[in-house]
């Protein structure tokens, strides 16, 4: 397929129903350039102007986290250190990372009169969705391979919805998340792709900084190292792993220096959850895992249907369609899996983490919601190309869907809704692999000089390797000579 200027189709021109014969383009080049740089303009407005027609009067504290975090950001702002001014003794803070305290005090900085600066709080958090939806897209873009409509309708549907815009207008962390996040995944796939230690260090600097603002963003590092070692670029991955650790030392020293500095009475809010969740643990065993675990998995199934207003349809009905759901959800991810592994990983060890952490799923969800929608249009482009497949998407008779009629519709399906003008990103260690292969099958003299040696050859193997050396020599020779 070819491509033409700016990233169209310039199959679009040419008819894939009847090979040969040519049509009259529906855009031009300009007009293709124009709509791709539009495009997520258009996403990350679309999730901008639902944020910002959302907001209003309410009081911060809504779900207490938002209180806090106007309690931090004020103490930074005057100059009181990271403390919680609000619990007796004005502890230093361990609990919340300080990235999304320290922007909020930069913009109590400008604004400093309370209330009034909340509203500029959640215009700042309005933009940071947009943020995310336009990197989201053009992570859905560039790694995922989805064509302009099904990335942009994925993203702007899961970006500009109301769970996340509910998120977004109470002055929470999960809006700057979820830019910071989309970046940090844009890069940690950069890496696992091109193994380049540079990459990799770029991506573990990323990973610190996301985990300073929510602590599970950490989790992309171990999903990006393990995709590494599975392809064995062991430098790649040591660089990652080193360059995150050696960044998040001074917060996880601060949070060592400060931990027991909070009043016992008040551990359960402001103290580290690890801590109690490991007693627990030791306490009661897994089963206490399993039961949350279940628990929280009833929980996130009802308030689904509860967000969506559907919660009162027929129990078989919801039991029903929540199953099919869950089966797209890992037929998707099964298909982000193979074009973008790590981010694939990251969202398996996240949810993981969910669904056995004993606090309500739900906004833990949320807050890596447009890359679950992701994973769903993932899902619906495969059933998608299935169909398209299965049916020949060709044209005439059914007598000529055949073998090539199915691989002709598979590649229209691509040049059309997945868009394969963004190639797959490459597979290292490629070489060595098929290098591994062709020793174990100790392949004639001509293909062992390939792998570095040509011992334990048998006799046979050795003058079949000459016959088929002269014969592509006699083959060179010809097409010297024409």
């Amino acid at each position: 397929m070819t491509v033409a200027p700016g990233g169209g189709d310039a199959s679009v021109g040419r008819s894939a129903h009847a090979p040969g014969i040519e049509r009259t383009p529906l855009v031009s080049g300009a007009e293709t350039l124009t709509l791709a740089r539009l495009v997520p303009w258009m996403v990350a407005l679309a999730a901008f102007g639902a944020a910002v027609a959302a907001i209003g009067p309410w009081p911060v504290g809504v779900f207490q986290d938002d209180g806090i975090y106007m309690v931090l950001a004020k103490s930074l702002a005057t100059g009181e250190g990271y403390r919680y001014l609000n619990v007796p003794g004005t502890p230093n803070a361990t609990h919340y990372p300080p990235l999304f305290p320290a922007v909020l005090a930069l913009l109590w900085k400008v604004s400093p009169s309370f209330p009034q600066n909340v509203a500029l709080f959640k215009f700042a958090n309005a933009a940071w969705l947009g943020g995310a939806a336009a990197l989201f897209y053009a992570f859905a873009r560039e790694r995922l391979q989805l064509g302009r409509m099904a990335a942009g309708l994925g993203v702007a549907a899961f970006s500009a919805c109301a769970p996340v815009v509910l998120l977004t207008v109470m002055v929470l962390s999960e809006p700057m998340f979820l830019c910071t996040l989309a970046g940090t995944l844009i890069l940690c796939e950069r890496a696992a792709s091109s193994a380049r230690v540079k990459d990799a260090a770029i991506a573990g600097a990323a990973a610190a900084v996301l985990s300073l603002v929510r602590t599970l963003g950490i989790l992309c590092v171990p999903a990006t190292m393990l995709v590494l070692a599975w392809r064995r670029q062991w430098r790649a991955a040591f660089a990652i792993g080193a360059v995150t650790i050696l960044l998040s030392i001074p917060w996880q020293l601060w949070v060592g220096a400060h931990a027991a500095e909070v009043p016992s009475i008040f551990l359960g809010k402001y103290g580290s959850y690890l801590g109690w969740l490991v007693d627990a643990v030791q306490r009661d065993g897994i089963v206490f895992l399993r039961d949350v675990a279940w628990a929280n998995l009833k929980s996130l199934v009802a308030q689904g249907w509860a967000s969506t207003a559907t919660d009162t349809l027929n129990v078989y009905v919801r039991n029903t369609t929540s199953i099919a759901l869950a089966f797209f959800f890992g037929l998707g991810l099964g298909a982000f899996a193979r074009r973008a592994p790590s981010v694939a990983l990251f969202l398996l060890f996240y949810l993981g983490i969910v669904v056995i952490w004993p606090f309500a799923p739900a906004r833990f969800t949320w807050g890596v919601w447009p890359l679950v929608g992701l994973v769903y249009t993932m899902a619906v482009v495969t059933v998608w190309e299935w169909r398209g497949v299965a049916s020949g998407r060709m044209g005439g008779p059914p007598q000529q869907h055949d073998r090539l009629g199915d691989r002709r519709a598979h590649h229209h399906f691509r040049a059309t809704v997945i868009d394969s003008a963004h190639p797959a990103p490459p597979r290292p260690r490629l070489a060595h692999r098929a290098r591994g292969r062709l020793r174990r099958l100790q392949l004639p003299r001509r293909h062992a000089r390939l792998v570095g040696g040509g011992a334990g050859l048998g006799r046979q193997s050795r003058a079949s390797a000459r016959r088929v050396g002269r014969g592509q020599h006699r083959q060179h020779r010809r097409a010297r000579d024409r």
